[in-house]
């Protein structure tokens, strides 16, 4: 499929949720770099459900009518309280057997103890050094991607995006 755009993933969905009636959950998590090339990364609380004392990038569900760019803005800034409007470039698309992620990232200016973290969603944070990432519990396969993302393809802010990782939409367009 070469290298897609949130434009032509949402072309795709539409066909596949049209053919086989599925729902699929769209998430946006936003990978925040310091001056210093350090990564902000949120620890989830102890005593959440949903991955308790795990590590995570701020993200979050898509709501209605938004689009990707207003949720990884509006993600960020509950979150973390930092405005990056208009500051984040698209990254990567993952695309899960459920789900969508896209991933963008943005270069903060400020003072890295600007954070101010919403206690409800998140217990603490750190800026990391990315050959650090491997001493963090993070969900899902978050520490993989992250690396990924950090060191096999060199990723900067100039890099708007990489082929998708997953023939699952094509397979199921196959099956049709």
């Amino acid at each position: 499929l070469g290298n897609l755009y949130p434009d032509k993933i949402d072309l795709l969905l539409d066909t596949v949720k049209l053919r086989n009636n599925i729902v699929i959950k769209e998430y946006v998590d936003v990978v925040v770099r310091s001056l210093n090339n350090k990564i902000l990364i949120l620890q989830r609380p102890y005593e959440d459900d949903t991955f308790p004392g795990k590590w995570c990038l701020p993200g979050g569900h898509l709501e209605d009518g938004e689009d990707y760019m207003e949720g990884a803005e509006r993600e960020l800034l509950e979150e973390t309280g930092l405005n990056m409007l208009g500051l984040l470039v698209p990254l990567t698309t993952t695309v899960k057997e459920d789900c969508l992620i896209y991933y963008y990232e943005g270069i903060y200016t400020g003072v890295e103890m600007d954070v101010y973290l919403d206690n409800a969603e998140h217990y603490r944070y750190d800026w990391v050094l990315p050959e650090n990432l491997e001493n963090y519990d993070f969900i899902f396969d978050l520490k993989e991607k992250l690396i990924e993302m950090v060191f096999k393809n060199n990723i900067t802010p100039k890099l708007i995006s990489e082929p998708i990782e997953s023939d699952y939409f094509n397979d199921l367009l196959k099956q049709q």
